[in-house]
Formats: C-alpha cells, structure tokens, sequence
C-alpha cells in the first residue's frame, strides 16, 4: 500500500510539472528555483544561495566530458568557495552512482540529484555538460553548453564577483 501511495505520488507530480506551461529562460531575470535532494537526502532550494556566486553545473554519468571536468571545476571551487558556490545537479543518475563519483574522485562541492529531470528541464537543459551562472541577487546571466576551457571558464564566473 505504502509503494501504491508513493508511486501514485510521483506520478501526480511528474503530471503537474509536466502540464505547466514551458518558459523560456529568460538572462537578466531571477533564476528558477528547483527543490533537489543531496546526497543525505536533505531537501536543498535552489534559491536558498541567493547572496552567493552560484555555478549550477548539469552532468550526467554518460557524458565523458563531465567526468573529466568535474576535478578541475573542484579545484575552481576549493580556490572560491568564501565567494562561489558550485552546485552539481546529476541528471538521472541514481544516488548510489553519484555518491561513489562523489567519493572515489574526492569532489567537495555539492551534488544534488535530478532523477525525475524537474530542474533540467526547468533550466532547459538538452546537453550535457551544461553550466550556468547565478549571481548574488539570484539572477540568471550565462548560460555555457558543452565542454568548457577552464581559463575562461573561471574568467567568466569570477567578473561576476
């Protein structure tokens, strides 16, 4: 009965967030807000790093590229973390998956899970990987597809500080 519940649960709400209206993202405006869970299932709000610097990278365990930038964009954030936040948000992948990427590659930022792809498909995301920078007033101001140069990569985020 238990499993009923839940099932049915996930599918009302896959349903309302699959019938609201798609909205184009829109630079210069407020970024949209997402609840995601981490990887000790806390709930995390997007929105709750309003004041920070905040990179959302999407990835996904499929994606040669994201796997391979996931330690510098680590060190990125180890050199920034007093001034950036770096949000990564898997895209499908399961916890168990993503929390042994996590660990076996020593990462220290912050994974929270997409498994039902609410926030992907909220930030419009189609590849991966795909980065996005927040700034402190939690408005949206680039959008970067694909692999990325890590110089201007940093550049980029840093002129937002």
């Amino acid at each position: 009965m238990k499993y009923k519940v839940l099932i049915l649960s996930l599918l009302l709400a896959f349903f309302i967030v699959g019938c609201e209206k798609d909205k184009k993202l829109q630079y210069g405006e407020v970024a949209p807000n997402a609840s995601l869970l981490n990887l000790k299932d806390d709930v995390v709000k997007l929105h709750d790093f309003k004041g920070k610097l905040v990179v959302l990278r999407f990835w996904q365990k499929g994606c040669p590229a994201c796997l391979e930038e996931m330690p510098q964009l680590d060190l990125f954030y180890s050199a920034h973390k007093k001034d950036i936040v770096v949000i990564g948000i898997d895209m499908g992948d399961k916890k168990p998956y993503v929390s042994g990427f996590k660990r076996d590659h020593s990462i220290s930022f912050p994974m929270l899970l997409d498994e039902l792809l609410i926030a992907t498909k909220k930030y419009g995301v189609i590849v991966s990987p795909t980065s996005f920078i927040i700034d402190k007033n939690g408005i949206l101001r680039e959008k970067i597809i694909g692999e990325m140069n890590s110089n201007k990569f940093q550049k980029k985020v840093l002129s937002y500080l």
